[in-house]
């Protein structure tokens, strides 16, 4: 027999086993039904370590150690040879790992079921897809954002009014392997938590999103938010405790510390396309994060899913960290909006995606259940199309897009419909990926590599458990009302995604610098369009990482994060080549700036103040900026130098640099700054500029008890954000 009918074999047997085991919730009842095993009996007659110390074990422990055995893996896993020095404490943490194994999937049948299932995978991506199943894709209807139609500005408003009912989940445990990521010092791997990216963490990226959007609820509604935020870490490169760090080096963002949750994500073993347990060193598995399917089920199990419904928030916005566009413009508020005013259950922030892109999509699935039509909004991994006999071909003859659009992963969710749809999937979306090259032992003890895999899961793929059923089919062609729902957005407002480092070439897709690139697009459009101020041509990708980009522009979400709202505070001017424009200021106001050089604003605390307990106020003593007929002139970023623009990372030869204090206020108009300036504004301080009779900048500075002014923000019967300026 082949290896591959030998490997089959041994499936249909344990198939066979895992129906029998299944059968029983006691730990007394499948030790029992395991140890009748031939192979377990054989096992535990020889002189072997783990044969040695069985008896002592616990019940779990045994019924872990025997799992191991029955699939097979005994001689793999618990393989040692005559020189380890380490037994002992090896064996200690291979079996609490193997505890946690099978508790942890025990929905599926533990290590048992585990196993089975990656062998049922390997199977089905090795055999012909079945045309005949029961599954109908279609194109997914939803509401477009890519013009601010009546509908698309309604659900913007009803997603900000709907915040105080949201919470934040992020799942972000990955690894980061292909960004290969290595501490400067020690040149240790570290995980994708540690990109630096404009010169701070991705997770300060979302973080400031987030607050960016409570900010924008105070200005409206003069109310202060705290989003709870629960975060999925994982033991992968240490990457739960580099979380930790970041948010305590951040303050927890001078919030509540108890406002965060954090959960481990389950490493699981990784097996090769052999069926073999992938080992690291003797006794020592290769374990990589879990699929993220796996948040709903471990949401539960740790509380998180009652924690965030005992603080009111039944619903909440999932998001990854490696995709720092996720919170452009009007993306997730209009995702949240529509959710909630629809009662949705579960939705999809999507937008164009590539023909052939290595992308997900989404899709509405038409299955027939029962003699009856269930449809749902769910997702269909890039890997699957074969097995689901999806085309992927363009939406029109000479379109690079496809007709199905990309999966982001950015989600909204009601906690209530996931519980109930745990209760038919508790680990959605299960597959495999056999592309990596994993370490195994082969049967001579030498260490060698073959293509490997965990078993997978994706996050997005419960709405496949969250279905609306009907008598009889429904005409696609008319919108149905269904709980899952999809919001479908301009590309460069929704997704780039730092996942690999750039290693030279035209293609910057899924690395830092083409994250960057895709700002530069947003920020060019933001400026251009909206604020209508002229702008050097924007490069084409391979002349910005030749020459880098021609305008460097980069601006705190709190400024907006609307762009229509930023459009109200900055209006006019032009920006000439290689200038750089920093915004870490949300109270501003530009009228016709001419810059030539770089101009650099930041305010201390952006948003508002800080209170006795170090916690973020949103409020009107923030830093405040008013610049009305000014030309800025100096030498700005030197482009001979090695600048990394992605990391915010640049030699300057010259600035103008207006650093603001709370409650600090700095204001000029028909003013020229040549040449370089540094000007830091204490608190309760105002300083006006002003061109004396020789033409040079005066300053004056008196004290403010308050503010002279802030921008006041209402809702018209349009459904927009208006401002007006308050003295």
């Amino acid at each position: 027999m082949t290896s591959l009918q030998i490997l089959k074999e041994q499936t249909k047997h344990l198939a066979s086993f895992l129906g029998r085991l299944n059968q029983h919730n006691d730990q007394k009842e499948k030790l029992a039904l395991l140890e009748q095993e031939e192979s377990i009996q054989v096992f535990l007659k020889l002189d072997h370590p783990i044969a040695i110390i069985y008896p002592q074990l616990c019940e779990t422990e045994k019924v872990a150690v025997a799992s191991i055995i029955t699939i097979g893996q005994a001689s793999n896993v618990f393989s040692v040879p005559k020189h380890l020095s380490d037994t002992s404490q090896r064996l200690k943490t291979l079996l609490s790992q193997l505890v946690v194994f099978e508790e942890f999937y025990q929905d599926i049948g533990g290590i048992v079921g585990y196993h089975l299932k990656i062998l049922d995978l390997i199977f089905q991506n090795q055999e012909t897809p079945d045309s005949g199943k029961t599954k109908k894709i279609h194109q997914a209807q939803g509401l477009s954002l890519h013009e601010n139609s009546q509908e698309a500005e309604r659900a913007v408003i009803f997603g900000i009014k709907s915040l105080p009912k949201m919470g934040e989940l992020y799942p972000i445990g990955g690894a980061g392997d292909r960004l290969d990521l290595r501490d400067e010092t020690t040149g240790l791997p570290l995980p994708t938590a540690k990109l630096n990216y404009l010169g701070q963490s991705l997770l300060t990226c979302m973080m400031k999103d987030l607050q960016a959007r409570e900010h924008l609820y105070f200005k409206l509604f003069n109310k202060q938010l705290t989003t709870p935020v629960a975060m999925m870490t994982s033991e992968a490169k240490n990457n739960h405790q580099f979380i930790e760090q970041i948010c305590n080096e951040n303050h927890w963002y001078n919030r509540p510390k108890e406002s965060f949750k954090l959960f481990k994500q389950p490493l699981a073993p990784v097996i090769t396309i052999e069926g073999q347990w992938s080992m690291q060193d003797h006794l020592k598995l290769f374990l990589k994060p879990s699929g993220h399917g796996v948040i709903w089920k471990l949401a539960q199990d740790e509380g998180i899913l009652n924690w965030f419904e005992s603080l009111g928030r039944p619903k909440a916005i999932l998001r990854q960290m490696n995709n720092p566009m996720a919170g452009t413009d009007q993306g997730i508020l209009a995702l949240m909006g529509l959710g909630c005013e629809k009662n949705k259950a579960f939705g999809f922030a999507s937008c164009q995606r590539l023909v052939h892109a290595a992308e997900g999509v989404n899709v509405l699935i038409e299955d027939n259940v029962e003699n009856q039509s269930q449809y749902t909004i769910s997702n269909i991994e890039y890997t699957e199309f074969e097995k689901y006999n999806l085309k992927d071909i363009p939406n029109s003859p000479n379109s690079p897009y496809s007709v199905f659009p990309s999966n982001t992963n950015i989600l909204f969710i009601d906690f209530k419909e996931v519980q109930k749809a745990l209760l038919r999937c508790s680990i959605p979306g299960m597959l495999i990926n056999m592309k990596s090259d994993v370490p195994y032992f082969d049967e001579s003890g030498v260490k060698k590599m073959i293509k490997g895999g965990r078993l997978e899961s994706t996050m997005q793929n419960i709405a496949d458990y969250i279905t609306d059923a009907f008598d009889s089919p429904q005409d696609i062609e008319n919108e149905i009302e269904l709980k899952t729902f999809l919001t479908y957005n301009a590309r460069n407002k929704t997704i780039s995604v730092a996942k690999k480092t750039f290693k030279g070439g035209d293609n910057i897709n899924e690395t830092p610098e083409g994250c960057y690139y895709t700002l530069l697009q947003n920020n060019f459009e933001l400026l251009s369009k909206h604020c209508n101020i002229k702008m050097p041509k924007l490069p084409c990708s391979s002349d910005f990482i030749n020459n880098g980009p021609s305008c460097h522009i980069t601006f705190h979400p709190a400024l907006g994060p609307l762009y229509s709202v930023i459009a109200q505070k900055i209006q006019k001017g032009v920006l000439h080549d290689r200038s750089e424009l920093m915004l870490e200021i949300s109270e501003l106001e530009i009228f016709n700036l001419d810059l030539k050089g770089s101009l650099i604003i930041k305010a201390q605390n952006p948003m508002g103040h800080l209170d006795s307990n170090g916690h973020l106020q949103y409020s009107n003593q923030s830093g405040k900026c008013t610049l009305i007929n000014i030309t800025v002139d100096n030498q700005g970023i030197d482009f001979k130098e090695k600048n990394v623009f992605w990391k915010n990372h640049m030699i300057r030869n010259q600035k103008l640099e207006i650093l603001l204090d709370k409650n600090a206020e700095f204001f000029a108009q028909d003013v020229t700054f040549n040449g370089n300036y540094e000007i830091h504004v204490p608190e309760n301080t105002r300083v006006v500029a002003s061109m004396d009779e020789n033409g040079k900048v005066s300053f004056q500075q008196h004290s403010i008890e308050k503010p002279t002014w802030s921008w006041n923000y209402r809702i018209s019967n349009q459904d927009r954000v208006v401002l007006s300026k308050k003295l």
